[in-house]
């Protein structure tokens, strides 16, 4: 029991902090207890991992004072939580094939691997920042919708992840970690698209300035030229 509680707190602790660092949203100690809270709640209920991830939607909101929209909240939860649970998974099978210790059957072991989880995700992270920079900053109708194929692509896993009954295989463990190469790979390129996108306004803004530069430049060339036949008139 105590070895189970040590787990859910690291990994409260590294989903708390992938969500803060992703979402940019700073935590304080009465949400942080709010986390605590809401996973003891639901560590008896089947459905817990949905009720985690309804919770910590509206813990990250009302922390951030809905400065944001629910989309995007509900996709830097669900990223933070689920993301975890499948790096939890996918190590956990792999340390049980190499060392009868190295597995969250005991304190060491968990310690090892959330510690190892903790740095894969920071280190995610960090070398997406830009992406998740550029996207937290865009806000075109296009984004919004591949918004939503992320977030439904999380929901499969959460959705299969709290219906099964944790014989994972090989199989599985491939799929998982191919899922989470596929949507890293979709974020970063849902990034590349975006700055794509504001480059070409950004072009077309510039080309219109430079036509509406010409077109006065010729105004006033065509009115100096009529100034000046005046002029020797007179």
């Amino acid at each position: 029991m105590g070895i189970y509680i040590f787990g859910m707190l690291t990994t409260l602790m590294i989903e708390v902090i992938t969500l803060s660092y992703s979402s940019k949203v700073k935590f304080d100690f009465l949400h942080i207890v709010a986390f605590i809270l809401l996973m003891i709640v639901c560590i008896p209920i089947k459905i817990s991992n949905l009720i985690i991830i309804i919770g910590g939607v509206l813990i990250t909101y009302h922390q951030d004072n809905g400065r944001d929209s629910w989309l995007r909240y509900i996709i830097f939860v669900m990223y933070s939580f689920i993301t975890t649970w499948i790096l939890q998974v996918v190590l956990n099978f792999c340390g049980n094939k190499i060392y009868d210790w190295f597995s969250y059957n005991n304190y060491l072991g968990t310690l090892v691997c959330q510690s190892i989880i903790f740095l894969i995700q920071v280190g995610i992270i960090y070398w997406f920042k830009d992406s998740l920079e550029i996207l937290s900053m865009s806000d075109s109708s296009k984004k919004r919708k591949m918004e939503l194929v992320a977030i439904v692509f999380l929901a499969i896993y959460l959705i299969y992840g709290s219906t099964f009954n944790d014989n994972y295989n090989s199989w599985w463990v491939s799929i998982y970690v191919i899922g989470l190469i596929l949507f890293w790979g979709y974020i970063r390129a849902l990034a590349l698209l975006e700055t794509k996108r504001e480059l070409d306004e950004l072009k077309d803004f510039e080309l219109q300035n430079i036509e509406n530069y010409a077109n006065k430049i010729e105004e006033m060339y065509q009115g100096l030229r009529r100034f000046r036949h005046d002029y020797l008139k007179v």
